[in-house]
């Protein structure tokens, strides 16, 4: 037999037995994020000129684009990264990474967690998981397994295929992550992307990893990572024995703190374990609210591609949690004009998911945040380096104007959750309770996270695996957050790169929101790229990685 968390292959738990554009026009370079080969100008399988015609004249438009393009240098210290799009897309690659990177080198074992997976796609886009000697897991919400995709197919006979739900008819499983073992260590990857074609190649989305060796002998004490990381994953219905394997590895670098979602309600000591909660232990205990003067000339950005039915109450709540205070919080959300013009036209709009009614009463509690109403809705576009490239990533970050054009990030989290309290949870009972539906997971960044992963490392850097990006290098004196491009280069200060322009651009006269339910308005009626007047109802399933 082999056990768990020897040097042999670890065993998996069972599979519940749940049965269950004008893509040159336009473009805003105001913060470039490119390695691509400018020479290659083939586009991708969803743009290819024999599936749409029209796409073909844009080739020499994303070709002068790319040479337009000013590389920026984001250096190495990210704390997380913008993922890399398909290169035939013509858009700044620099400074990103792909799970398709991050992941190419065959593991002992690997575990991937999501909410829609394309066997087809994965097992094409990594080829060491037709190999029955990988020990493979899956899981995937039981709600979006389509009627193409089936399990005695599709998936290979050796993956263990595990259908998550969420509470109540709902809820789901939503979290986004993959944990590869190695003989050198762990790699964690969380980020934001659907394990289909699509997401990986032609979304902008968020990834966040980073390596863990094995415990050093007689090393016995869990980190506070390690914990969280290990209740989360039980409480997701991984079997003791594998999630015992967790705790053969060393997370006291870890440079993040995770925030998850778990379905159910939480109360007494697991009231601040999740949801929003969380958020609000780790915004007031790792010191990053700023302070009075600093907060007043803040903003908060919100950005996601879902969004709940939101009340004022709610808003209120959650933003409480984010420490929104007496700043600005601007929402970015894509207009029709984003999605139009964007690298897959209407069809981008598939997977943005906000409906008429939730966006009108989102921003109907934005507005009443304000002193006086809006002459337009209160949000602000899709718009700076990624603006063709429809967003998926979901990320919720505190920023400050510095000294010049400086700007201190306080904190930013990376997360599968969009704007939902079935996401995020709701109080109840007087806030003495939590009430949330789904499983999600993201990531929490700060100076200070930095530092104690810093501290960890006892000066000897943060471990990296032998193959891969490696690790960041982050400065270990007067670390300071910042967004990319707004201060000067320095060890102090550690970039991050919004996907959207900073500050954000606010909505005027003649914009409107998209609504992905009203795919055959009028409104919608001018052509994208591709000539078509409304998404598709194509499958998203089924496509390879080329």
């Amino acid at each position: 037999m082999i056990e768990i968390g020897s040097d042999d292959e670890p065993l998996f738990p069972d599979a519940d037995s749940d049965a269950a554009p004008t893509p040159a026009r336009g473009v805003k370079r105001k913060q470039p994020i490119t390695v691509v080969d400018v020479d290659d100008d083939t586009p991708s399988p969803s743009l290819s000129p024999a599936a749409h015609p029209s796409a073909a004249a844009t080739a020499p438009a994303r070709k002068r684009a790319r040479e337009k393009a000013k590389p920026f240098n984001l250096l190495r210290a990210m704390p997380w990264r913008l993922s890399a799009v398909h290169r035939g897309h013509g858009l700044d690659n620099t400074g990103c990474v792909s799970i398709l990177e991050l992941l190419k080198h065959p593991p002992r074992w690997i575990l991937w967690a999501d909410y829609m997976i394309d066997p087809v796609w994965l097992a094409s886009a990594f080829p060491y998981l037709q190999d029955p000697a990988v020990h493979t897991e899956v899981w995937v919400c039981s709600k979006t397994a389509p009627a193409d995709v089936k399990a005695d197919r599709d998936y290979p006979g050796h993956w263990r295929v595990s259908k998550k739900k969420g509470f109540t008819s709902y809820g789901c499983h939503h979290s986004k992550m993959a944990v590869a073992a190695y003989s050198e260590g762990l790699r964690l990857v969380v980020h934001t992307a659907n394990l289909i074609y699509c997401d990986v190649n032609n979304k902008t989305q968020g990834v966040w990893w980073q390596d863990f060796p094995r415990k050093a002998p007689g090393v016995s004490k869990p980190s506070a990572f390690e914990d969280y990381f290990v209740r989360f994953m039980a409480e997701c219905g991984w079997k003791e024995g594998a999630v015992d394997t967790l705790r053969s590895y060393d997370f006291s670098q870890a440079t993040a703190d995770l925030v998850g979602s778990v379905p159910g309600r939480h109360a007494g000591g697991d009231l601040a374990r999740w949801g929003h909660m969380r958020l609000r232990h780790l915004v007031s205990s790792r010191g990053a609210v700023p302070g009075p003067e600093a907060d007043a000339a803040s903003y908060l950005a919100l950005q996601f591609s879902s969004v709940g039915s939101v009340t004022d109450k709610w808003l209120d709540e959650l933003l409480r949690s984010m420490s929104a205070g007496t700043g600005a919080v601007k929402v970015v959300w894509p207009t029709i004009d984003n999605v139009r013009n964007s690298v897959e036209g209407y069809n981008a709009g598939r997977s943005i998911p906000g409906t008429k009614k939730n966006i009108a009463k989102m921003a109907a509690a934005l507005s009443n945040r304000l002193r006086s109403p809006p002459a337009v809705l209160p949000l602000y576009k899709w718009t700076g380096a990624r603006e063709q490239a429809m967003p998926h990533i979901k990320t919720y970050t505190k920023v400050s104007p510095g000294p010049g054009d400086q700007r201190t990030v306080h904190y930013s989290v990376l997360t599968s959750a969009n704007l939902s309290s079935a996401a995020w949870g709701k109080l109840e009972k007087s806030d003495s309770q939590l009430f949330m539906m789904h499983f999600e997971l993201g990531v929490f960044v700060s100076s200070a996270t930095i530092r104690r992963g810093l501290a960890a490392s006892q000066g000897g850097g943060l471990f990296s695996l032998p193959f891969g990006p490696p690790a960041p290098s982050f400065a270990e004196d007067g670390l300071e957050l910042c967004v990319a491009g707004s201060a000067p280069a320095d060890k102090a200060h550690v970039p991050i790169s919004l996907p959207f322009s900073d500050p954000p651009e606010p909505y005027t006269r003649g914009d409107a929101p998209w609504c992905c339910d009203q795919r055959w308005d009028p409104s919608y009626c001018k052509p994208d790229c591709f000539g078509m007047t409304g998404p598709t109802d194509a499958s998203m399933y089924g496509i390879r990685q080329n």
